[in-house]
C-alpha cells in the first residue's frame, strides 16, 4: 500500500472528497490509470481508498511531476497525451480517472479514444472538469461579461478575476452539461452517474448548505462536473 502521510492537508478535500466516495464503491480494481496524474498527490490516495490492492499507474506530461509520483510508488509515464498513444496494451485498466484535465488539452477525442482503447470493457472512467453552463457563468453570460475559468488572452483576466494566478488558467475550452455527455456516449461510454460540485472553496460561505443541495439537484447548472461513466462494447 502507497504511504499518504500528510498528502490530505495539501488537497483540496472539499473538491476531490466525492471522487474518493465514488471510488471507495467501486469493487475489483486491480489496475487504475490516473490520466493526468500531476505529482501524484491525489493518486496515492486511491490505493488507500480502494479496498483490493491495486496497481497504480499515472500518465502526466511534466518530467518533475513524473519523478515525483514515480517516488511516492506509482507507475508513471512522462507522456504528451493529445500527441502520443498511451504506453498499454488493450483493454489493461480497470479504472481511469481524467480529474481537471480534459479542459487543457486540445485534441480531447484522441485523449478520450486512447482511454477507451486501453479500459478494459465494463471498465469505469472517472471524468472531472469545470462547467461552462454553471449558474455563475449564465448570469455572466446575460451581463456580457466573459465566463469564469475560460481564457481568451494568455496573459490577463478580460472578465472576472477569479484566481490568484497572474494569469489565467490554461484552459483550452469547457464542456457544457449536455455536450459533455453527448461526447462520451458517441465514443461509446454509457453514463452511470452524474455529480455536480462546487470549483470554489471558500466562495460564499454562508451560501454552501444551499449550494450543495442546488448541485445534487440541478448539476447541470454546478461549478464542476464529474462523470462516472462505463466502457460499453
Amino acid at each position: 500500500m502507497v504511504k499518504t502521510g500528510k498528502i490530505l492537508t495539501t488537497i483540496n478535500k472539499r473538491k476531490y472528497k466525492p471522487i474518493l466516495k465514488i471510488l471507495q464503491k467501486q469493487k475489483n480494481i486491480k489496475k487504475l490509470l490516473d490520466v493526468g496524474c500531476r505529482d501524484g498527490q491525489f493518486t496515492v490516495l486511491l490505493d488507500n481508498i480502494i479496498e483490493n490492492d491495486t496497481n497504480l499507474y499515472g500518465l502526466d506530461n511534466e518530467k518533475k511531476a513524473v519523478k515525483l509520483a514515480t517516488k511516492r510508488g506509482i507507475k508513471a509515464t512522462e507522456l504528451d497525451i493529445e500527441n502520443q498513444r498511451f504506453p498499454y496494451a488493450n483493454n489493461y485498466f480497470d479504472c481511469i480517472t481524467c480529474l481537471d484535465v480534459i479542459e487543457h488539452v486540445v485534441e480531447k477525442d484522441f485523449v478520450i479514444e486512447e482511454i477507451y482503447r486501453v479500459l478494459k470493457p465494463g471498465g469505469i472512467l472517472i471524468l472531472s472538469t469545470p462547467n461552462l453552463t454553471s449558474w455563475i457563468n449564465r448570469i455572466l453570460f446575460l451581463i456580457g461579461i466573459e465566463p469564469i475559468l475560460t481564457r481568451t488572452s494568455t496573459r490577463y483576466y478580460l472578465g472576472i478575476k477569479y484566481s490568484n494566478l497572474s494569469s489565467p488558467p490554461d484552459h483550452i475550452n469547457l464542456f457544457s452539461f449536455s455536450s459533455l455527455k453527448k461526447f462520451l456516449r458517441i465514443y461509446n461510454f454509457k453514463i452511470i452517474k452524474i455529480k455536480g460540485t462546487s470549483y470554489f472553496v471558500n466562495r460564499f460561505l454562508f451560501f454552501r448548505p444551499f449550494e450543495k443541495i442546488l448541485f445534487r439537484l440541478f448539476p447541470s447548472i454546478s461549478d464542476n462536473l464529474i462523470i462516472v461513466a462505463k466502457k460499453m462494447n
